[in-house]
């Protein structure tokens, strides 16, 4: 099982694609770009979950 600190770096590494996915060009398409965010966000939200629940 992959252990804590790894996967706080996967939580990482995944806020900073989020963070690029943000900051997309306005002229790239519209729903692709919202679902990529909500799909980052979700698993986002996941893995911190997990990660209290390992505390």
């Amino acid at each position: 099982m992959t252990d804590k600190w790894e996967l706080k770096h996967i939580i990482d590494e995944l806020s900073f694609i989020n963070h690029e996915a943000f900051m997309m060009s306005v002229s790239d398409d519209y729903r692709r770009r919202q679902a990529k965010l909500e799909s980052i966000d979700n698993l986002i939200r996941a893995l911190k979950e997990y990660l209290q629940e390992a505390r």
